[in-house]
């Protein structure tokens, strides 16, 4: 929801209601060559064939947490805590160091932001409904601790493929789109785990590393409703 003041940039409030899942929207994505999609993160993973059973999971796109982007086209945090351009795997990391379950799918592409590829999804609440952490009971405290995180893990973590350049990115995608070449399978979604498989099932609250608390203690604490600028 957004209101504009009088004299004043618009600011944008996100509620912290059901989940805008990029897969059910009718954007229509580009195909990127499969050289440009983003490995999974290298520690704990498991892959998985069917991801239907993450549905219910918090999608986190890098856009969400990109400092170049407006929050119209889809940035989730304040410029004061957002990045510059950061990667899918960093969003892994962080999460992971707040250790949250995630799924990592390096397939997915946000419709607004087709040359950066990969999203993660994050167990936010537990089956019975309560909170998988209980100190971030809702997204949108979950963007806020995620994006305290990055600068961090965006300077320690090294990407296991090449940088592509957008121009680099869209030479190919002009290529693909004269000759498209014939279907190749999409990369396994990973799934990461902190604990024993059957903390999928736990209801015992989880402990963040000392890393993402000594982020979140230097930083505000996150509101259920946070306005974006």
């Amino acid at each position: 929801m957004s209101h504009q003041g009088k004299g004043k940039a618009p600011a944008v409030t996100i509620e912290d209601g059901s989940d805008d899942d990029i897969d059910n929207m009718d954007f229509p994505l580009p195909m990127v060559p499969a050289s440009a999609f983003p490995s999974a993160p290298e520690r704990n993973i498991r892959y998985v064939e069917d991801s239907s059973q993450f549905k219910s999971w918090v999608c986190l796109y890098p856009i969400y947490f990109d400092r170049n982007r407006s929050v119209q086209d889809g940035r989730r945090v304040g410029k004061d805590l957002a990045v510059d351009r950061p990667r899918a795997q960093h969003l892994a990391e962080a999460v992971s160091d707040l250790h949250l379950q995630l799924l990592f799918e390096p397939e997915k592409i946000h419709p607004r932001d087709f040359l950066n590829p990969g999203r993660v999804k994050v167990q936010l609440k537990n089956p019975d409904g309560s909170p998988a952490l209980a100190s971030i009971p809702n997204r949108n405290t979950l963007y806020q601790r995620v994006a305290k995180l990055l600068p961090e893990t965006m300077q320690s973590v090294t990407l296991n493929e090449p940088d592509f350049t957008e121009e680099e990115i869209r030479k190919q995608l002009k290529q693909l789109m004269e000759e498209p070449p014939a279907p190749k399978p999409t990369p396994a979604p990973a799934m990461r785990s902190n604990a024993a498989p059957r903390a999928l099932e736990s209801s015992t609250p989880a402990t963040p590393s000392k890393k993402a608390a000594k982020a979140e203690k230097g930083g505000k604490k996150g509101k259920k409703n946070a306005r974006l600028v």
